[in-house]
């Protein structure tokens, strides 16, 4: 399952140029990040919406984080 979730934020590179494979990266891992935070609240049985936000904002951030560290190392190099 790691590896199958793995593929949703590099798929678009696979598949599209690199100006849309981004954007597309993106807003797929933020989509499945919803998705996980939904299935999450039905488990845990927590309101919905509070926790799709959560799980969302924090893959959200996570996200920027590694794109940030990615420009930092790229242009050490």
């Amino acid at each position: 399952s790691y590896f199958l979730t793995g593929l949703i934020p590099l798929l678009p590179y696979l598949l599209l140029d690199d100006g849309h494979a981004f954007w597309t990266s993106i807003t797929l891992t933020i989509f499945s990040l919803g998705l996980l935070g939904a299935v999450e609240a039905r488990l845990t049985r927590v309101p919905m919406i509070r926790q799709i936000v959560k799980v969302a904002i924090i893959g959200g951030v996570t996200t920027v984080i590694g794109v940030l560290v990615g420009s930092v190392v790229s242009v050490l190099r």
